[in-house]
Parts: C-alpha cells; sequence; structure tokens
C-alpha cells in the first residue's frame, strides 16, 4: 500500500488534524485511555523557521484515564524535527505551556505536562521509543514512595521520544507496531522520500489501519503533496547547505591541522636550537673554566718562579759575600 511519508511536517500535520488518528497514536504512545482530545488554539500550526529549518509543534489539551481508573486533565505537547537542533528551543516551547491555565473544577489551574519528541536523528542512547518517568524516591532510605502530589505532578512531567532512526522492521508491540509508519526503510525512492510503500501485514491492527488510511488520503490530497514536494526540495537545498558549509569547515580543520602540525615542528626545531645552544653555551662556560684554571695555574708557577728567583738572588748575594 503507498501512502505518505509522515517524517514531513505537511504529511504529519495532515496526519495528526484527524483527531481519532491523533487520540490513537498519542494514546497508544503515552499507554494510557484518551477520554477526551482537543486540539489547542492557535497551535497546531506554530513553526520554527530559521535558515529553512522548521520544528512541528503540536498542542493537545486531553482527558485521560489512568491505570488506577483516576480520571485527570493534562496538556499534550507534541514536537517533531527531522535535525538536531539547540535543545532551547524545545525547552522555551516547553516554558510556554507551563505558564498556561485551564478551568478544572470552576478553578483555573496549571495542567500537567506529556511532552512527546518525534526525531528524525540519533542521540546517544540507541532506543527507539524511550520513557522518561518520574520516580518518587526516599533521599534518605533510597526507596520508591507511592502516591503522587498535585504540586509536583504540575512542575515536573514525564516525556517520550521517538528516535526514528532506530525503529524496528519486525514489531512485536503495539506501540512499535503503530509507530512503524514513521519507519524510514518503507520509503520507495530514496531521491524522492516522499512515498513510502508500507508492509500488508501492519494492517492487521485496527489502530494502524486507521492511520495508513490517513496516510493513503495523503498522498492522494495534491495540495498536501505539493506542500511536501516543497518541504523536500527546500530540505535538499539545506542538505545541499549544510554539505557545502561541513566541507568548508573539513577544509578549514585540515588547514588547521597542517598550520598547528607546521607550528608543531617549528617549536620543535626551536626546541632543539635551544637545547643545542645552550650545550654549546655550557661547552664555552667548561672551556672558560678550564681557561681560568689553567691561568690560575700560570699565575701560580709565575709566582713560584718569582720566588725561586728571589731565593736564587739572595744565595749569590750571600755567595759573593763569602768570597770577598
Amino acid at each position: 500500500m503507498i501512502i505518505a511519508n509522515p517524517i514531513f511536517d505537511t504529511v504529519f500535520k495532515f496526519l495528526m488534524e484527524d483527531l481519532e488518528v491523533a487520540k490513537r497514536l498519542i494514546s497508544t504512545i503515552i499507554d494510557e485511555q484518551i477520554l477526551d482530545l482537543e486540539v489547542m488554539p492557535q497551535e497546531f500550526t506554530s513553526f520554527y523557521q530559521k535558515f529553512g529549518i522548521s520544528i512541528l509543534r503540536l498542542d493537545f489539551k486531553a482527558v485521560i484515564q489512568t491505570e488506577t481508573g483516576e480520571v485527570k486533565k493534562v496538556l499534550i505537547e507534541l514536537q517533531k524535527s527531522k535535525n538536531a537542533l539547540d535543545v532551547r528551543r524545545f525547552r522555551r516551547y516547553l516554558g510556554e505551556n507551563y505558564l498556561k491555565t485551564d478551568t478544572v473544577a470552576g478553578k483555573r489551574e496549571s495542567l500537567p505536562i506529556i511532552t512527546i519528541y518525534f526525531l528524525g536523528f540519533e542521540l546517544a542512547v540507541k532506543v527507539p521509543i524511550l520513557h522518561i518517568n518520574r520516580i518518587y524516591t526516599d533521599r534518605v532510605t533510597g526507596r520508591q514512595v507511592q502516591g503522587k502530589d498535585e504540586f509536583i505532578e504540575k512542575l515536573t512531567h514525564d516525556s517520550f521520544v521517538i528516535q526514528i532512526p532506530h525503529l524496528p522492521t519486525l514489531t512485536q508491540t503495539k506501540v512499535e507496531k503503530i509507530l512503524s509508519v514513521f519507519n524510514q526503510k518503507w520509503v520507495i525512492d530514496q531521491d524522492n522520500r516522499l512515498m513510502m510503500s508500507i508492509n500488508d501485514v501492519l494492517i492487521d491492527d485496527k489502530d494502524v489501519e486507521l492511520i495508513i488510511k490517513r496516510l493513503e488520503q495523503a498522498a492522494q490530497d495534491r495540495q498536501t503533496r505539493e506542500q511536501a514536494e516543497m518541504e523536500a526540495d527546500m530540505e535538499d537545498g539545506l542538505d545541499q547547505k549544510f554539505l557545502e558549509k561541513d566541507t568548508k569547515i573539513e577544509n578549514l580543520e585540515n588547514k588547521l591541522v597542517k598550520a598547528q602540525q607546521l607550528a608543531e615542528a617549528q617549536a620543535e626545531e626551536v626546541r632543539k636550537a635551544q637545547q643545542l645552544a645552550e650545550a654549546q653555551a655550557e661547552e664555552v662556560r667548561k672551556a672558560q673554566q678550564l681557561a681560568e684554571a689553567q691561568a690560575q695555574e700560570v699565575r701560580k708557577a709565575q709566582q713560584l718562579a718569582e720566588a725561586q728567583a728571589q731565593e736564587i738572588e739572595k744565595l749569590r748575594q750571600q755567595l759573593a759575600k763569602m768570597n770577598k
């Protein structure tokens, strides 16, 4: 079955505009039952664009039912990026949601936040689907504390990170199966990554079938397809710019390495010359000391000779007196 590639922002946006699809996808990722899902006003098409780079951000308000039966209202912040960007941008978006309030039991309150990140690049942790959750721990005993507190829940949040490059082709769990539509191994042509040929085996799941049908519609929707093609062209141009930039950086780094090597070689030559000069200076010093010692010996010999000459003169004078 041919579907549009949801790694493109335009296609992903089309996919998530269907709230039933969004509900099933998000519910499977966070492993909680979503009773109601609502797109936050003026947030659905929130993009960060600079130098051709974009982060797609979608905010939802959801009513979920936990495993314990608790029903609560939460904010779900979803961000998707194909490129590794400054983490401050993600933090800024998150900070904005911490400032938002909603009506709960007739009062305006801050809502707990759940963040979901779809990443088109790899992290240091090579795990396809990460859940970063909060555990209350007694700092003194190290034991896990049961129960949760509203104050803490609103100041901290759970995160889910999907690393698209690491998604498996063979799926075993529900969440792996539903996220398999993002697996880039299904791309038909690497030179035109807009279309994917999905394995029919995945369609045995109703939720996956619903998502695939929506992506099939995206592939057939002319406006979505044209916008995705423009996005792909922009991305290819950006890749070329990055390649040219990387080449320039690599050339500069090579020049820098060679300059450093030359400087180190010259420094080594200077060091050797200094050592040679110091050795020669030491030899000169030793020669000077030897010359001074020899001169001292000569002076002593001269003094001895003069003393002996004086003794001889005295003896001669005494002999002369005795001969008179």
